[in-house]
């Protein structure tokens, strides 16, 4: 698995219909990568992004950019920025096969129920393209350590 210290692995996500490398996306300034199961499922819309919404002022205050990532299409993605009212606070991104689950080492057999492997539920922060901290739930499901309070109080 991916770990603290890492330069984050290679990999393409997809903002939209046009793919982009990590390097692109998370190479230079502060990041964080918030990966959830699946967009539009309950503890995700409900629970889990609804916190950093809510804390985005403290997270632009600290000079972080938001992102979230889903084993989803880019189209599907879009649509649940909208419903969430994001809008620009959050960049949604799509791991339309789940490569990039296995690419980081957090993939779970999402087979019997969503179709195709996901994502461990987890946050990231990323400085300059390096993890500075990696925390994946660890039932891989639930909504703890990957919440938004949790991660600001690590950074301070």
């Amino acid at each position: 698995m991916t770990a603290v210290g890492d330069t984050l692995p290679k990999g393409t996500l997809f903002p939209s219909k046009e793919g982009q490398s990590t390097t692109e996306l998370f190479g230079t300034g502060k990041h964080v990568l918030i990966g959830v199961i699946g967009a539009f499922t309950g503890t995700c819309t409900n629970d889990h992004m609804p916190t950093y919404l809510n804390d985005f002022e403290r997270w632009d205050a600290a000079g972080y950019t938001l992102s979230v990532v889903a084993t989803s299409d880019p189209f599907v993605m879009d649509n649940w920025r909208t419903v969430l009212g994001a809008g620009d606070k959050i960049r949604f991104l799509a791991d339309p096969t789940g490569a990039y689950a296995v690419t980081l080492g957090i993939n779970i057999d999402g087979i019997p129920f969503f179709g195709t492997t996901r994502f461990s539920r987890f946050a990231m922060t990323i400085e300059d393209g390096v993890i500075t901290n990696f925390d994946v739930e660890p039932d891989k499901f639930g909504v703890s350590c990957s919440l938004s309070g949790p991660l600001l109080e690590k950074i301070g």
